[in-house]
């Protein structure tokens, strides 16, 4: 029915608006987590060996391993809703993620140019990795942000088909 297929067209459009806003999130959590490793690579690069700075760089290394896990979690659960998140995106999240750990590693043994190079890694990382956020991004906006039915929203169709009877059953249950 008519109304039925607008109303998928609604909630599509409301899914990939959603989509879209995590991404924006990711891509500019990691590059503010970027900016944070160049800061801490800068420091423990100049710290002298026996410096609290590099205990303080662990625990600001630690932080961001945190933060970087949330990005993580975040992106992985979108992955299950939208075809947006690819398996291209994790590689470098991956990466950073090793590299930041490293560093930990090193500043736990006071080695600060071994930590900076592993930080200066970390960042090339994010980098990466937000670019291929921004690109999904984009894809997504030229693909039908409009409604437009372009590539992807004819995908998330078929893909939320499935999911979207679902829903529907389950809404019309919780509507009664």
């Amino acid at each position: 029915s008519r109304q039925m297929k607008e109303m998928q067209q609604q909630m599509l459009q409301q899914q990939s608006q959603y989509v879209m806003n995590e991404l924006r999130k990711a891509s500019s959590n990691m590059l503010e987590l970027s900016k944070d490793e160049e800061a801490l690579k800068q420091q423990s690069q100049n710290a002298p060996q026996n410096s609290p700075q590099l205990r303080q760089n662990a625990q600001d290394q630690q932080q961001a391993v945190e933060d970087l896990n949330n990005v993580i979690k975040g992106l992985s659960e979108l992955s299950q809703k939208s075809f947006a998140v690819t398996p291209e995106m994790a590689k470098p999240i991956g990466e950073a993620l090793a590299r930041m750990k490293n560093a930990m590693r090193a500043l736990e043994m006071r080695n600060g140019s071994m930590a900076s190079q592993e930080q200066e890694q970390a960042m090339a990382s994010l980098n990466r990795a937000a670019v291929q956020v921004q690109n999904a991004l984009q894809a997504m906006m030229q693909g039908g942000g409009s409604g437009g039915g372009g590539g992807l929203l004819q995908q998330l169709q078929r893909a939320a088909g499935q999911q979207m009877s679902i829903n529907m059953q389950t809404q019309q249950m919780g509507g009664m």
